[in-house]
């Protein structure tokens, strides 16, 4: 790895990774950066992809290293997440040396505004329906933004086409569905049955598409209000509950998590980017139609 120090009007380059050694300790890396002549900015992007604790546990250490030396050195960890917990394992021992940067999901508007500067760049155009399945099912992430998008382009493409259309959108969700990775691992831990049941996989799309808050929190009965239009017959909170303390369990994989006291529980998903992959592997499995995804989400766009 190596990168540009600007010191005064002269810019040297250094490589970090001749400053430390193979196996790589915090101590180390304070070493390494305590050479460097200016204050660095080190981004660790996608942070929320590692899943070693181990891995989490040294990042912690390392923070809280730099921070006990005065190092001038600052870490910018970048990840989907609800908060510092979910990022960064033992962060209480480094509170004082972590500044959340809370980012809101971004505004519909703002998702557009993705997607006008990847046509233009691209040299490709979208239909209006396409844009706006995109902008929705994205709720909020532009993770899936970019990914539907491209997915879409990529199937365009190999049409020989310079206009992504609704066949492009529905090759890109099944592509999706047929990618294997970590947010696929969630959603499969949490509906899996030994019955070959939809009943997991339809509970956990109703609570997909349930409204929610700001901070992406749902109760059970906004889930038993949605479930009903999905089935078209009545669902009392009853019906789900089991569902939803099983969601909330280890055995599911943690999907939700829970807030709240009896009778006043709220609930969101865990990892936010289970919530739109639900929605397009609902939407690839035939378990639910596109308008009947945009009648039940309307309140969420």
């Amino acid at each position: 790895m190596s990168g540009h120090f600007g010191k005064q009007e002269s810019e040297i380059e250094k490589n970090l990774d001749e400053l430390v050694p193979k196996n790589v300790t915090p101590d180390d890396v304070r070493r390494a950066l305590s050479t460097v002549p200016t204050r660095s900015v080190i981004v660790f992007d996608e942070f929320n992809r590692i899943q070693d604790k181990h891995c989490k546990t040294l990042m912690a250490d390392t923070i809280k290293n730099l921070s006990d030396h005065d190092i001038d050195a600052t870490l910018l960890l970048v990840g989907v997440a609800q908060s510092v917990d979910d990022l960064i394992a033992e962060h209480q021992s480094i509170d004082r040396a972590l500044v959340q940067v809370p980012m809101p999901r971004m505004t519909n508007e703002e998702l557009s505004q993705i997607l006008d500067k990847g046509m233009a760049e691209t040299h490709m155009t979208m239909n209006a329906t396409v844009r706006d399945k995109i902008v929705r099912l994205s709720h909020g992430l532009p993770h899936y933004t970019h990914l539907l998008a491209v997915e879409s382009g990529l199937s365009a493409v190999e049409r020989k086409s310079t206009e992504i259309a609704e066949e492009d959108f529905n090759t890109a969700i099944d592509q999706i569905v047929k990618t294997k990775h970590t947010i696929a691992k969630n959603y499969y831990t949490a509906v899996s049955s030994a019955h070959r049941s939809n009943t997991y996989k339809m509970t956990l799309l109703a609570c997909a598409l349930s409204p929610n808050d700001e901070h992406g929190f749902f109760t059970a009965s906004e889930s038993a209000r949605t479930m009903a239009i999905l089935q078209g017959e009545d669902c009392s909170v009853s019906n789900i509950q089991r569902h939803l303390n099983e969601f909330i369990s280890n055995r599911r994989g943690l999907v939700l998590q829970r807030q709240g006291s009896l009778r006043r529980y709220r609930y969101r998903f865990t990892n936010p980017l289970v919530q739109p992959y639900t929605i397009i592997h609902s939407l690839s499995e035939k378990l639910i139609t596109p308008s009947k995804v945009w009648v039940v989400g309307k309140g969420q766009s």
